[in-house]
């Protein structure tokens, strides 16, 4: 159990941390094609996030904060964007019927359970297709780096 004296080090320490860092941040690259476009173009390079070295950066975690039906509608609406309609109720249903294998998908139960988590799990395969390829790039409003 941490004590207020060590919470408060760890607060000091995170302070002492972002008072050291540097105005400006430099990416050293190779020099080539790429690098001369970045400069003469203004681009920005992105890099793909399964590229990065902690490939945890930028795998979200679902975390059920909200109740069946709105994870229903969430989901269904996600699938709209890459299905037709039809296409969405026949992955609405299925879900709904594979849960019913473990009981009523209503009554917060085995099967509700299971409704949970294969919603939960195509929102974020939904949500990993449409991020995949995609670089990331981040600025923060209060000049911090992190």
């Amino acid at each position: 159990m941490w004590g207020d004296s060590g919470r408060g080090a760890l607060v000091e320490a995170a302070r002492a941390t972002t008072r050291k860092l540097p105005r400006r941040l430099y990416k050293y690259r190779a020099f080539g094609v790429q690098s001369l476009r970045l400069l003469s173009e203004a681009e920005v390079y992105y890099a793909n996030p399964r590229s990065f070295n902690d490939p945890l950066d930028c795998d979200p975690t679902i975390q059920i904060d909200t109740d069946r039906l709105q994870l229903e509608k969430l989901c269904f609406r996600m699938l709209l964007a890459t299905r037709v309609r039809d296409e969405a109720l026949t992955v609405m249903n299925n879900f709904r019927y594979l849960a019913s294998e473990y009981g009523n998908y209503k009554d917060g139960g085995k099967g509700e359970k299971y409704d949970f988590g294969v919603l939960a799990s195509e929102i974020k395969d939904l949500l990993d297709g449409e991020m995949s390829g995609r670089g990331l790039f981040l600025l923060r409003n209060d000049g911090t780096v992190r």
